[in-house]
């Protein structure tokens, strides 16, 4: 598991792309750290039509052909990787590069992978270039389980998943609400006074002014805490990686064309937005309005 970047989504759309046991330990023996031929690069199913939905397509490594829907998955002193095929800067492909610690004073901080068309480099777990603004797409692996009572049989043999789809639309076309009976609020609390315990607590924010919390109105109201925005959660639920940008965006701005204002939270797990008290049955509607606009979208593009 890549522990440095954020997570997708529980229900988010995963690919096998193979067994553990199939990827070799790269930079753990003799041949060092290129990365080709012992890596597997695949043509991810977008929503878009540029890859047919489906299992992903393991792409040829000597003719890649078009990189643009697929992604490198490989394996770096123990730990399994999966960034996108094509370089951010060149467009060649990663496969033909070599990997290496990221060091400070002998201690390895990180890990990274050299593009070698012009020498850029790039860090497998952040994406970060060592020059300019480029960035390289990294995407979370799993191991789980195998299913087969065959691959079972191999002792400790896991299976690699990587998520595909990363397509706003196809994202907003599954989306689905949970609107929570709770009415929340929000407050702000000076340094050093006495925070609601945790339990109370929906969201906590430090800044320079103060710590804003959001807490139940009942427990407020109890306990003399003057708050504002009165309002109700939704829990936005979709099966989607997290590499989607635009997503929150556009739904706020669908309430604003009803004149809502509404405060998005994005949690670990999932996004969800705080809207005025007594409007939340009409924003759960007009959400569901978006995604069934967005899955009458794909389903024309399929």
């Amino acid at each position: 598991m890549n522990p440095f970047i954020r997570k997708a989504r529980a229900d988010a759309a995963w690919h096998r792309v193979g067994l553990a046991s199939s990827f070799p330990d790269l930079g753990s023996d003799a041949d060092g750290a290129r990365i080709a031929p012992r890596c597997k690069a695949f043509h991810v199913p977008r929503a878009d039509g540029t890859c047919e939905p489906g299992p992903p397509e393991e792409a040829d490594l000597d003719l890649p052909g078009d990189m643009k829907d697929q992604v490198l998955v490989f394996k770096y002193k123990g730990n399994f990787h999966a960034v996108d095929h094509s370089c951010p800067h060149s467009s060649f492909p990663l496969s033909q590069g070599s990997l290496f610690d990221i060091e400070d004073f002998g201690i390895v901080l990180s890990a990274g992978l050299t593009c070698p068309k012009h020498g850029w480099s790039f860090d497998i777990f952040s994406g970060r270039s060592d020059r300019g603004n480029y960035k390289l797409k990294v995407w979370e692996v799993q191991l789980r389980e195998p299913v087969s009572i065959d691959e079972k049989s191999e002792a400790g043999e896991m299976e690699v998943w990587d998520p595909g789809e990363t397509s706003l639309a196809k994202l907003l076309s599954t989306l689905t609400t949970t609107l929570h009976p709770t009415t929340y609020v929000f407050a702000t609390i000076s340094d050093g006074a006495a925070l609601p315990p945790l339990g109370e607590i929906q969201l906590l924010f430090r800044e320079s002014e103060g710590i804003t919390v959001i807490t139940s109105k009942e427990y407020a109201t109890a306990n003399s805490i003057e708050y504002f925005f009165p309002c109700k959660m939704i829990t936005l639920n979709v099966t989607s990686s997290l590499e989607a940008v635009g997503f929150m965006a556009v739904l706020a701005t669908r309430l604003a064309t009803a004149n809502m204002g509404v405060n998005p939270v994005s949690g670990f797990y999932h996004d969800h937005l705080f809207v005025p008290l007594g409007r939340e049955e009409e924003a759960v509607e007009m959400l569901r309005q978006v995604a069934e606009e967005k899955r009458r979208e794909t389903a024309g593009a399929e």
